[in-house]
């Protein structure tokens, strides 16, 4: 049988395609092993994502406490040095994700959650943030910015999409939970030996130095972990300590109560050794939440023994050689932290007071710094340190309004569902996630977390859990009509 030429031409364009790819990665090889090793390796974790997306997406949880770890490009090399391996993961969960839809016309998969005010919100705060570039100083930044809340909108999209099972919803905590039991001990390390983990490996840290206890008027250590910051450090314990908590309660064993409650000790220990008031304050928010909603039994057995714990490490705190920061906590090291956030929510709003409506730029409140300066705060740039009041001085008014609407609606989510759902060790997932919500709403009253991954990964499993519960309520109707009918 001969072919025509039209006939040949996609396999030609395969196999030239093919080709080409092969001859890049052995180029790449040539010159950087690592990434031409991932390249050679991408086709088959592509291949593997498209049959088994969710195992991938349970990695791309397992590898995210790490992020800052795997970074694929040095510190120093602008923008890319913020391309990491959870990104590629999650890179890569996205490609499948997509094929899928384009394969099968699964079109009903990208319409979960469309109509829900959750993703409208989100949505809505994304296309406001665009308006702002017509006043942002650094235009390049602020595309910067903007590119990063459009990821993590996508982040959010794919995370409603493809938790529709309890189970795996109980997997991806299981994961993190794994995960930053080793960012925990390493925040140990830290704290024993004095030296930052990510600053020696890629120079990263406050003022570019090796030891972490180089702070004026300050004693003891903060460690930083893999964000490369005591306050992100602590306030990224928040999410594994309320998840240890509720496996504590939710156990069956004595075994896993008792090695739930030293993982509890261990991230808590993290959090006193950051010196980080703001995620102190997060952590115990959520603590007090949980219980309150609790319904579990031995409840206040479980409350004594926690305090015992913190009772324990405010002891040890207060011992006179203690490497602890513990001088934050009670006040000690001064006020200062506290006039400079007064001072930045001032220059904050004198920047609404002049752009009310579209604000200064995504990402521009350090560029736009010098114009306000207040003898309250350093001359150097630095943020506003409230994520409410920087994406009103950034974004307007509109862009605040729907920031706030959605940890109003992601709570509401995860209150109807612990409120709705009979099943009890749902129940208990969703409330350990509703207080972590409670706990980053405070945090995000004290530092910028805005593009913090978690915050929006939080969002997305409230709207998860909702589509998880309509579905059990669904799954149970149906089960009580066929036992009717038979």
């Amino acid at each position: 049988m001969i072919h025509t030429g039209k006939e040949r031409l996609p396999g030609v364009l395969g196999f030239t395609l093919f080709g080409s790819y092969i001859a890049v990665a052995a180029f790449v090889t040539a010159s950087s092993p690592v990434i031409g090793m991932a390249l050679f390796c991408l086709p088959l974790l592509l291949l593997l994502t498209f049959y088994r997306t969710d195992v991938i997406f349970i990695l791309f949880f397992l590898v995210l406490p790490f992020d800052k770890l795997g970074k694929i490009f040095p510190a120093d090399t602008a923008y890319l040095g913020t391309l990491t391996i959870a990104k590629v993961f999650l890179l890569v969960v996205i490609l499948a994700f997509v094929a899928k839809v384009l394969i099968f016309k699964a079109d009903r998969s990208i319409q979960v959650g469309a109509s829900n005010p959750l993703t409208l919100i989100l949505v809505g705060f994304v296309l406001v943030s665009v308006l702002s570039l017509a006043n942002a100083e650094n235009r390049v930044a602020s595309v910067f910015y903007l590119l990063q809340r459009f990821n993590l909108l996508v982040l959010f999209v794919v995370s409603i999409n493809i938790i529709r099972d309890e189970h795996l919803l109980h997997r991806i905590l299981l994961a993190t939970l794994i995960g930053y039991v080793g960012v925990a001990l390493v925040g140990i390390y830290e704290f024993a030996t004095g030296e930052g983990v990510l600053i020696s490996i890629w120079g990263e840290g406050v003022g570019q130095a090796k030891e972490l206890a180089n702070i004026i008027h300050q004693k003891g250590v903060r460690i930083r972990g893999f964000t490369g910051d005591p306050d992100f450090h602590g306030v990224s314990m928040v999410l594994p300590t309320m998840i240890a908590l509720m496996m504590t309660m939710s156990g069956r064993s004595r075994i896993s109560k008792v090695t739930m409650m030293v993982l509890c000790g261990l991230f808590v220990f993290n959090i006193l050794a950051t010196g980080s008031r703001g995620a102190a304050l997060s952590v115990i928010s959520a603590t007090l939440v949980f219980f309150l909603f609790s319904r579990f039994p031995r409840k206040f057995l479980m409350t004594g023994l926690i305090l015992a714990i913190l009772g324990g490490f405010y002891v040890f705190s207060r011992m006179e050689a203690t490497p602890l920061p513990m001088e934050r906590f009670v006040g000690e090291s001064g006020l200062s932290s506290i006039q400079y956030r007064v001072g930045w929510a001032q220059m904050a709003f004198e920047m609404i007071r002049d752009h009310p409506f579209i604000g200064v730029g995504t990402g521009n409140f350090p560029f736009a710094y010098h114009r306000y300066l207040n003898p309250r705060v350093p001359p150097d740039p630095m943020w506003t340190h409230n994520s409410f009041l920087q994406v009103w001085a950034e974004n307007g008014f509109l862009a605040f309004l729907l920031y706030v609407c959605s940890y109003v609606l992601a709570g509401r989510n995860f209150l109807l569902v612990y409120r709705r759902t009979p099943n009890e060790a749902f129940k208990v997932r969703v409330l350990a996630l509703f207080a972590t919500l409670c706990g980053y709403v405070l945090f995000a009253c004290t530092s910028n977390a805005v593009g913090n991954e978690y915050y929006w990964i939080l969002f997305a499993f409230s709207l998860a859990a909702l589509v998880i519960e309509n579905r059990m309520q669904t799954g149970e109707g149906q089960r009580r009509i066929a036992i009717r009918v038979n």
